[in-house]
């Protein structure tokens, strides 16, 4: 890791982020754009919390994300968390953005975040997860996963760089039930 460019790009996102709320653009996601153009392995660099949290599937997302964030602030945890869905590269390195302070240490004390099924092979291992939950797999769009295996796969090459994370599947889903 090339740590000036990190830094770099820590430090000007999180600029970008106080001129984005400014301007009234709390969840615009541009800052995890810039933070990757100083470092393209910044999900990898940026520090993360022991609990990390995420949530990936075909459908119901964001609702599991944001009732376990919620969950966790009624706890009494300070949470990192996408609720507006932003699932990219660019969503991902948002939250981490949002979740460290200026010297790359946490800044909370959990992050619960949905992640887009479809990259899980090269953002789950970038992440590491302490948990991972998988809603369901199936058909979404013609252009993205129109076969509901391509997902599948993608999943099944993550989880097998992920042999510490705790794995949640949903039993009723005949695809994701039987990935670990």
């Amino acid at each position: 890791m090339n740590s000036l460019n990190f830094y770099l790009g820590l430090w000007a996102a999180k600029a970008a982020i106080a001129a984005f709320s400014q301007m009234g653009r709390k969840n615009d996601d541009r800052p995890g754009l810039l933070a990757r153009k100083f470092d393209i392995d910044f999900i990898e660099h940026a520090s993360k919390p022991e609990h990390v949290l995420l949530v990936t599937g075909t459908n119901g997302k964001s609702s599991i994300t944001n009732m376990i964030n919620s969950i966790y602030k009624d706890l009494g945890y300070r949470t990192g968390c996408n609720e507006s869905g932003n699932n990219t590269f660019a969503g991902e390195a948002w939250v981490l953005l949002k979740s460290n302070n200026i010297f790359n240490r946490p800044a909370v004390d959990a992050i619960v975040m949905e992640a887009d099924e479809l990259y899980s092979r090269i953002t789950f291992p970038q992440i590491k997860p302490s948990h991972l939950i998988i809603s369901n797999l199936g058909r979404d769009s013609m252009f993205k996963n129109a076969n509901p295996e391509i997902p599948a796969e993608s999943l099944k090459q993550a989880l097998k760089q992920l042999p510490e994370t705790v794995v949640f599947l949903n039993g009723d889903d005949p695809l994701s039930c039987f990935l670990r």
